[in-house]
């Protein structure tokens, strides 16, 4: 075999230079694809989780407010401890049917430091604090609305003397900084 010969065989230099590069190139594209990929996955995963906290939220919040017993007094929006920053009253006291005796129990929903809190009360002690539940956080802001006669007013009970002893709906309107303003409207009877 000639030395011409021999020498048309092999690769360059330059050859094997561009070849590596090239490899260097697919393998930084593919890693960087393979690491927006996992960041992707991790960002719907959170955002998920998210909806799935609020619709148990949303869930929770509706079947207490099944249960309110219809007596005078048994549903009381009020303000106090639980206030968006404009004042409004926030925290809707009710008394529910709970438990496996379905015995009257006090509860509460409470906006606390840009929480929502479940709060129950223990009948059976002597000074009862309540017990707090976080439903759902962090929360910009809670509105509570009540159908009455057939049109929305924003306290309960209702200035007339002659009001029912449950509206016929309950609207939530939730303000969240990552998911913007929820409404979600809770058939009484």
């Amino acid at each position: 075999m000639s030395a011409a010969r021999r020498a048309q065989c092999g690769l360059t230099l330059i050859e094997v230079v561009v070849a590596l590069s090239v490899f260097a190139i697919l393998g930084v594209l593919t890693w960087r694809a393979t690491d927006h990929l996992v960041d992707a996955r991790q960002h719907i995963g959170a955002e998920l989780e998210r909806w799935r906290t609020i619709s148990r939220a949303a869930y929770r919040i509706g079947t207490e407010l099944q249960q309110i017993t219809p007596a005078p007094d048994a549903l009381r929006l009020s303000r106090g401890q639980g206030e968006n920053a404009d004042g409004e009253a926030t925290r809707l006291s009710f008394t529910a049917l709970a438990g496996p005796d379905h015995l009257p129990t006090r509860s509460a929903f409470v906006l606390v430091d840009q929480r929502l809190e479940w709060w129950l009360w223990e009948e059976d002690r002597l000074a009862p604090a309540p017990e707090r539940i976080t439903l759902l956080a962090p929360i910009d802001a809670v509105r509570w609305r009540f159908l009455h006669d057939g049109s929305w007013v924003d306290a309960w009970p209702p200035e007339q003397s002659r009001a029912s002893a449950l509206p016929a709906a309950i609207s939530l309107e939730l303000e969240l900084p990552d998911a913007g303003t929820l409404l979600r409207v809770f058939a009484l009877r």
